[in-house]
């Protein structure tokens, strides 16, 4: 049998698409009792967006069964005014990284202030916060740990910059295009209600989680592009993220979030 292969289609900037059977030219997912499988063969670049499958960015000359191309969909950079991602609950159990690919339109202090991630529960309530130009983590509204500055002289407006962040036994760390630049500890003179302390507050849900916009009402939005975006329930070493800053993805990898 031949298998399909995905057009060549033309996306609208900033517009999200699930694919169905008739970009593929197909009227029905299988001939007899054979359910056809879609090889895809190209990939949009990563300055336009990420094409993804279940949650996980799809590779190159991957196999998707047509039956399952509910679960294909591309996912456009964050290039609007104000545009941004709502990522939906998230639940954590101990460890995070959050990296994307960034290019920024300008590095005023708006826009360093602006949040690529802010992961959390509402304003100053278990944020995880990445920005241009630091990384900070909150128990409640108690920032745990001295934000992690980000070397400014590493951003160049309209250049990409790949940002990755890692939580784990209480040491924070930043990577800027796969370069561990900083390694943070937290205050642990805080504690919780029950005189516990955990810091940050890995272990839990998340329910108010975002790309480009913060949980703050008054911050502004990020201005520039955002790409391939990750959210890992584990501290990613520093090989693993040189290879997710290549493009490689494990779909079968339990701790890929989003």
């Amino acid at each position: 049998m031949n298998n399909p292969v995905l057009n060549l289609l033309t996306l609208p900037q900033g517009t999200n698409k699930t694919f169905g059977l008739a970009d593929f030219g197909l009227a029905q997912a299988s001939i007899g009792v054979d359910v056809i499988q879609i090889t895809i063969n190209s990939l949009p670049v990563s300055t336009s967006g990420t094409l993804k499958f279940n949650n996980a960015n799809v590779s190159l000359g991957q196999q998707i069964r047509a039956d399952q191309l509910a679960s294909l969909n591309y996912v456009p950079v964050n290039s609007s005014a104000n545009g941004y991602v709502n990522l939906g609950s998230i639940t954590t159990n101990g460890e995070i990284t959050i990296e994307a690919w960034v290019k920024p339109a300008n590095l005023s202090a708006n826009n360093l202030k602006a949040h690529i991630f802010d992961l959390g529960n509402g304003q100053s309530n278990h944020n995880i916060v990445l920005e241009l130009d630091r990384f900070t983590a909150y128990v409640g509204s108690s920032v745990v740990n001295s934000p992690i500055n980000i070397p400014q002289n590493l951003l160049v407006i309209d250049s990409w910059i790949h940002l990755a962040a890692t939580i784990k036994n209480n040491l924070a760390s930043v990577y800027v295009n796969g370069i561990l630049t900083s390694v943070n500890g937290f205050n642990t003179s805080l504690a919780q209600g029950d005189g516990s302390f955990i810091a940050p507050d890995i272990v839990m849900t998340r329910t108010s989680n975002f790309i480009g916009k913060s949980n703050w009402s008054t911050d502004p939005y990020f201005k520039g592009q955002i790409a391939d975006a990750r959210i890992y329930d584990k501290a990613r070493t520093w090989s693993e993220i040189q290879q997710d800053m290549a493009g490689y993805v494990d779909i079968s990898d339990t701790t890929l979030l989003r």
